[in-house]
């Protein structure tokens, strides 16, 4: 019998969790969902959503695909709250940590990069000033990558400061 699927996330977070409190790794790479693979069924634990998640990234139904998008927030803001609510020393795991979360696409029903939202997460033992939302303009070019969409004038990922 398989463990439902949002039980496994969960558990997963568990033990990235105490894998950090234990001192026992302090990096974790942590993919919820591979964006292009479609096999997963969201119907037993999001019954209004009917299809599976690229499929309604290429339809209308925003109603749906903010489900499930909530849904991965709902699972990374559990993992945070198990980081916040461990102690080490005066401070907690999660003061003690950088945690980022992201997705592959700014915008999933044309595949764009660009716009791309990140969150990032923790103090890194007080390196990070926390608190911040920092929005970093497209170029006005239009895109130039493979797919026409990306633009190399844009600020890149390996390049924000």
């Amino acid at each position: 019998m398989s463990m439902p699927f949002p039980q496994q996330l969960d558990l997963l977070s568990d033990l990235v969790a105490l894998a950090f409190q234990c001192d026992i790794t302090r990096v974790a790479t942590y993919m919820y969902e591979h964006a292009f693979s479609d096999v997963r069924s969201f119907t037993s634990f999001l019954p209004t959503v009917t299809g599976r998640h690229h499929q309604i990234t290429h339809s209308n139904e925003a109603a749906q695909e903010e489900k499930i998008d909530m849904f991965y927030v709902d699972r990374f803001a559990y993992l945070m709250g198990k980081l916040k609510n461990m102690k080490e020393g005066d401070k907690t795991v999660l003061d003690n940590s950088v945690v980022y979360f992201t997705s592959e696409f700014g915008d999933g029903h044309t595949h764009n990069h660009r716009k791309l939202a990140m969150l990032v997460a923790g103090k890194g033992g007080g390196k990070l000033k926390t608190g911040l939302h920092v929005s970093y303009p497209l170029d006005a070019g239009a895109g130039t990558g493979p797919d026409g969409l990306g633009n190399p004038r844009d600020t890149q990922l390996g390049t924000c400061t």
